[in-house]
């Protein structure tokens, strides 16, 4: 996860009608800034976000191809469960893309939030996770089922549906952001063949096998957004690429009532099927998966869950953060000389930090990939066969170094010790999400004891 800053806008200046506030985030591709509109009647003016594409990729024709599909794609999506694009623009030989500024969280922020916390995770959390997922899933069928001006299905899938770019905010509503990296008929800028684009840990069977993906690989990832949702654990991140690779493809996927209590077996078999790896049994579009999930819990005669509980938890799980948030768009309304100057290591903002996050991860799928997989199972084998040969080694030094020294020689290490755990199921380093656990192959989210 990129750093996120508040900092005041370079040399403080404008894009079209828009006056630039201050730095949300900046990724690879495009910069993120908290703007405001001034030039309206009566003083009416809205505070809004720009992603910017960076001045230095201005000038190459496939990141501005990209940038232009992205605003071509997503200010066609209408929808309560997709961040809205307002506007779109080019100044001073800049492409910019003016969307809603949301208040609120990144899921990924709150799913670790969750799971740090010493004691059981919030009162009703899988209900709220379910009804999370099944908003996100309503928006991408939203973005499933565009059509162009002759009535065709345009084919857009998502391609990069991860914690990352769902965004819940303080009115308790998701929203999918971040449609860079889509895929559309139509589109000025192709993916190369055997390019992967996407976080490898939340990719499809199929698009890393062929490439080629259509909407039921949106529904696997919210399959999988879902399933660590549930069990605060990591389904198929492992230490590298290779790893990671390997376990989306063979790694059997537990139904996450296997790992935690009180999940309803029709949100258990829900889960399961968005995770089929075969195409022909794996769900077929996002709102039959939202549709059952809330039928799960309207079967168990449940109360709903509604956008004020999912507010009110997140201003439970991080106080004072929405007036914080709120307090920076009032200072946006301000007149330019009034608005204070917010260094590097001034106050967070998350709201927008992930919009530019998504990265290109090219693979040359048909021959690459097969070597890469290749050399993470000898990598296992050796660090298995390693441990004897080390021990003895060891043992030798260690002999060695005290009869150099006139010591009494250590004792030999014992037979059948303890052997470090293949790198497959070796836990993942605390970062952005939970580690995996060595015995149940997705371990619990945050530090360890």
């Amino acid at each position: 996860m990129m750093e996120t800053t508040v900092e005041h806008a370079h040399q403080r200046r404008r894009l079209g009608r828009y006056r630039l506030a201050y730095e949300l985030a900046s990724g690879g591709m495009a910069t993120v800034y908290m703007a405001c509109t001034d030039d309206g009647p009566e003083g009416f003016d809205k505070v809004v976000a720009i992603k910017k594409i960076h001045p230095h990729l201005a000038s190459q024709r496939s990141y501005v191809e990209m940038f232009l599909d992205e605003a071509r794609l997503a200010s066609r999506i209408h929808h309560p469960n997709v961040c809205s694009v307002i506007d779109f623009g080019e100044a001073h030989g800049e492409y910019y893309l003016v969307m809603e500024y949301l208040v609120g969280v990144p899921l990924n922020r709150l799913v670790t939030t969750v799971a740090k916390r010493r004691d059981e995770p919030p009162a009703r959390w899988t209900e709220i996770v379910s009804r999370l997922i099944a908003d996100a899933a309503e928006g991408l069928h939203a973005a499933h089922e565009l059509r162009g001006t002759d009535g065709s299905l345009l084919g857009v899938v998502h391609r990069d549906v991860s914690p990352h770019n769902l965004f819940v905010g303080f009115d308790g509503q998701l929203r999918v952001v971040d449609f860079g990296i889509a895929k559309a008929a139509g589109k000025l800028h192709q993916t190369a063949t055997g390019e992967l684009k996407g976080k490898f840990a939340y990719m499809a069977p199929e698009q890393i096998q062929r490439g080629t993906v259509d909407r039921r690989a949106d529904v696997w990832a919210l399959g999988v957004v879902l399933w660590e949702l549930l069990t605060l654990r990591r389904l198929f991140r492992r230490a590298n690429d290779a790893e990671t690779l390997y376990a989306v493809l063979e790694r059997p996927v537990p139904a996450p009532g296997e790992l935690v209590g009180e999940v309803p077996r029709a949100l258990d078999a829900a889960v399961l099927d968005a995770l089929r790896r075969e195409l022909s049994e794996r769900t077929s579009d996002a709102r039959t998966l939202g549709r059952r999930l809330r039928r799960a819990w309207a079967r168990r005669d449940v109360e709903p869950v509604d956008p004020a509980e999912i507010g009110d938890l997140l201003r439970q799980l991080f106080p004072g953060e929405e007036e914080r948030q709120r307090s920076l768009v009032e200072l946006a309304r301000q007149p330019e000389n009034a608005v204070p100057r917010v260094g590097r290591h001034g106050p967070r903002s998350d709201s927008f930090s992930e919009l530019t996050s998504s990265r290109e991860l090219p693979t040359e799928v048909d021959a690459s990939l097969p070597q890469r997989l290749r050399r993470a199972k000898r990598r296992r084998r050796l660090a298995v066969l390693g441990v004897p040969l080390l021990g003895l080694l060891t043992g030798l030094l260690g002999g060695w170094l005290a009869w150099s020294s006139g010591a009494d020689p250590a004792p030999p290490p014992i037979a059948g010790g303890t052997a470090p755990v293949p790198p497959e199921e070796m836990p993942i380093p605390p970062g952005e999400a939970p580690p995996v656990d060595a015995t149940t192959n997705a371990g619990p989210v945050g530090p360890r004891a």
